[in-house]
């Protein structure tokens, strides 16, 4: 018996549609769903090979225990019992501290996170750990002090744009954006549009854009202050923007007064006549910024989101149309969380805040547990790689909270109006919860012990919990899309969802509303932050040429962690999806290659302050002089064999922005022949 079901990709977090097709219990074909509203029939050859994702050689399939150098299968019953006795004891011992959370990381199974957030939270802890911290700690937390909340992530209104800005990020590769492909080309062929893109390389995108600025890596943030500089000087800023929308402007306007542009733009090795063109474009056009890891974990990472936000304020392309806005959601992904306030804690070791969304950023993590301090990490709890969308996991959830004895004792009558009616069941759980309590802070659990029973799966139930208790702006947004407003609102979204897999919307932000959710003290964009005002007034082109010089030892700058067809960020499994293909290369410039007497396809070592690795040469014009990728995400032991290099080696923890995240753009390195 086979039969077609719709579903979503949860390779990226385009989550594009997907027609799997099942026969006996099992995927057997993939293609693209044309009814999916996001991604219209478009996937990438990632999502169409899923299955080699879906079926790996090494899927387990019981909880396994290491002893000694060995792992052996475990009873869930005992793993349980094991898991729930150590952390208790642990944090009985050496307090809460102790205690991590990683996870609510994967795409497609973010439900997870309100279970291990839930626990975390139950057992004192503040320690959550997830891959937004690792690339958007900076980012993240300037949204928090610019717009508010660490979640208010500006997005770009591309559909509404008439130019889109692509800075260190290569969208024909690695999307983040629904069918980017197809967006950028049209971009690039719509003679009332720009594709503009900021790379120091010669990518995918870079290719088919109307303008490319090859800017020389590390140099973003003197580019920007040089443009903020141009366009105050002469006098295109928007100032009917910054008058009504705008806080703090007259304390950081003087920092970009008489500064050198021309030498700046001399240090990022860029044609100052073509800056000042962008510069004029970005003030007369309706445009809308789109940043990548190029940004966020390139060098000066922080500043350089502080810099291109204040560019985009100078350029009044915040909440409008057509330019960066803030996006509607049903709950934010993570929570909002103010190092300033006293309750908020830091790391022990690395006295690091919670910058991104609530999380911390791992790369401090190795600090944080290999020392001596008596409230050094002992125990972290890790289920990024495996998301609450199968039930057994959600068991082992359940189970070890309640052996901990942090869910409250669920009543019968509760059980059985989980067989029922949907509103019925709400309403009971509403009155038990009046009662109880303990239980808003379990609620997570008691949804997956009652209606995740029912239905076999916690993440279903977890969302028809997250319908039903929605903020006001989304059941605002929900009735501007068609849901009609009513106690039994969420129900009917959630029914809505059930009916239509292949995806629907479920809410529309009222464009010009857009400022009412910034949630500053002043209820404006504000400017000005203090920690990075010293920063900014030193960024000049004599300091940059001077710290921009490499070690005789490491000339060249790795970048670390190329987006490309071939990987799926942790996620790679078998790699025959990959046969005959070059996946895992040392990229360098034709001209690096020839100085060095290299040939393509020649075994290279790659050494930095990290450590070394070997593996494939590839010379491509694609890449900048001086420079080689290597993409993230190899280093697969499979059946055996191991696929590609593990770059993470490559990079130490402790090369990082002063915010956490690791640099992973400009690492000093060499190579020569292995």
């Amino acid at each position: 018996m086979s039969q077609w079901h719709k579903t979503g990709c949860v390779l990226c977090a385009q989550n594009c549609g997907l027609e799997v097709l099942v026969e006996d219990n099992r995927m057997v074909k993939v293609k693209p769903d044309k009814s999916n509203l996001r991604s219209e029939g478009y996937a990438c050859r990632k999502g169409l090979n899923v299955i080699y994702h879906q079926y790996p050689k090494d899927r387990l399939t019981e909880p396994l225990k290491r002893t000694g150098d060995r792992f052996e299968p475990i009873s869930w019953e005992k793993a349980i019992d094991e898991i729930a006795e150590k952390m208790k004891a642990l944090v009985d011992t050496h307090g809460p501290r102790c205690l991590s959370y990683m996870g609510a990381s994967a795409q497609g199974g973010h439900f997870e996170g309100a279970f291990g957030l839930s626990i975390l939270k139950a057992m004192g802890s503040q320690y959550f750990y997830n891959s937004g911290g690792q690339e958007f700690s900076g980012s993240w937390w300037l949204f928090g002090r610019m717009l508010g909340k660490q979640y208010n992530v500006a997005m770009p209104d591309d559909h509404a744009t008439e130019m889109l800005v692509g800075w260190g990020w290569n969208g024909m590769e690695s999307h983040q954006m629904p069918q980017a492909p197809k967006i950028l080309k049209g971009f690039s062929k719509d003679p009332d549009r720009l594709l503009v893109i900021i790379d120091p390389r010669k990518s995918e995108t870079a290719s088919i854009a109307n303008i490319h600025l090859a800017i020389r890596p590390g140099t973003d943030a003197l580019l920007i202050k040089a443009m903020i500089s141009i366009i105050l000087d002469k006098q295109w800023e928007n100032k009917e923007y910054i008058n009504n929308y705008v806080e703090g402007w007259d304390t950081i306007s003087p920092w970009f007064e008489h500064f050198d542009a021309k030498a700046a733009i001399k240090v990022c090795e860029l044609d100052y006549d073509q800056v000042v063109e962008l510069c004029r474009l970005m003030t007369t056009k309706r445009w809308c910024m789109h940043p990548d890891l190029g940004i966020y974990m390139g060098r000066r990472s922080t500043l350089n989101s502080y810099l291109m936000n204040v560019l985009g304020t100078v350029c009044g392309i915040f909440c409008l149309s057509g330019g960066n806005v803030i996006p509607g959601m049903v709950m934010p992904m993570g929570y909002h969380a103010d190092e300033r306030d006293p309750k908020t804690w830091r790391t022990i070791m690395t006295n690091m805040p919670p910058a991104s969304a609530g999380s911390f950023p791992p790369a401090v993590m190795p600090e944080e547990i290999l020392n001596d301090h008596p409230e050094r990490l002992r125990a972290v709890f890790v289920s990024a790689c495996n998301p609450l969308r199968s039930y057994p996991d959600t068991t082992a959830y359940e189970e070890a909270f309640g052996k901990l004895g942090l869910v409250p004792e669920i009543p019968d009558e509760l059980q059985e109006a989980a067989k029922g009616d949907r509103l019925t069941f709400g309403a009971k759980l509403m009155e038990w919860a009046a009662t109880e309590p303990k239980s808003l802070a379990a609620m997570p659990f008691v949804m997956a012990k009652t209606l995740g029973k029912e239905w076999d799966s916690a993440a279903l139930a977890a969302l028809w919990g997250v319908l039903m208790t929605a903020p006001k702006a989304f059941r605002k947004n929900a009735t501007r899309i068609g849901f009609e407003p009513g106690l039994d609102q969420g129900d009917r979204i959630f029914q809505a969802l059930l009916d239509h897999p292949e995806g629907l919307w479920v809410g529309e932000v009222d464009p010009d509303e857009n400022f009412k959710a910034i949630k500053t003290p002043s209820g404006k964009i504000e400017v000005y932050i203090p920690e990075l005002e010293d920063d900014t007034k030193k960024l000049d082109a004599a300091n940059e040429a001077k710290n921009l010089r490499l070690p005789d030892e490491f000339p060249m700058i790795l970048n670390a962690g190329r987006h490309t067809k071939y990987n799926i960020n942790t996620m790679m499994r078998n790699p025959e999806w990959n046969k005959g293909k070059r996946t895992c290369t040392v990229s360098i410039n034709p001209a690096d290659a020839e100085s060095m007497d290299f040939t393509d396809g020649q075994q290279v070592k790659v050494t930095t302050e990290a450590g070394s690795e070997v593996s494939e040469l590839q010379v491509s014009d694609q890449i900048r002089q001086g420079t080689i990728l290597i993409p993230h995400e190899f280093g697969l032991i499979y059946d055996g064999s191991v696929y590609g290099i593990n770059v993470n080696r490559l990079t130490k923890n402790t090369h990082r922005d002063p915010m956490g995240t690791p640099l992973h753009r400009f690492v000093p390195c060499r190579v020569e022949a292995a």
